[in-house]
């Protein structure tokens, strides 16, 4: 069984005092990473290494382009000759995924496989309470929202 903690006023402004403090923390080192990082963009060193990175990012975006040419001539030799292994290095991958219509299958499914066919619970939870007759009750939960301003909470 959960225990429920009995309400304290002092208790919840001293833990209202914690995260103020702890969010204004936040704030400020929030501030010192900008002006580091404001320090760090100023500097030459900075504009070599995000040259070097974009540099990179070419690099990568023509490594994939190639990789895509080779696959796309692999497959056409491929389905030229039959041959799954076209040239050192590359190999061709044969794999079946099944198609159907879904409509189709799922009529097929009641008769034959009812088994296939599942509940969308993400569905029934959002129209589920709507529907006349449905097993399904609301249940309530609680939970606490805190305001962002909690500056009156700090200790000075």
């Amino acid at each position: 069984m959960e225990t429920v903690e009995i309400y304290d006023a002092t208790a919840l402004e001293k833990a209202l005092s914690e995260l103020a403090q702890v969010r204004q923390d936040v704030e400020q080192a929030k501030a010192r990473q900008d002006a580091a990082q404001a320090e760090l963009e100023s500097t030459p060193y900075f504009e070599v290494v995000q040259r070097e990175r974009e540099y990179a990012k070419q690099l990568q975006e023509t490594g994939a382009a190639a990789y895509a040419r080779v696959c796309e001539l692999a497959i056409a030799a491929y389905q030229e000759t039959g041959n799954k292994k076209p040239v050192p290095s590359v190999t061709i991958r044969v794999s079946a995924k099944p198609r159907y219509e879904v409509a189709e299958l799922t009529e097929w499914a009641r008769d034959h496989a009812p088994t296939l066919l599942t509940l969308d619970t993400k569905l029934a939870d959002k129209i589920g309470p709507s529907m006349p007759g449905a097993p399904i009750t609301m249940e309530e939960t609680v939970s606490a929202a805190v305001g962002r301003d909690l500056s009156g909470y700090l200790e000075d």
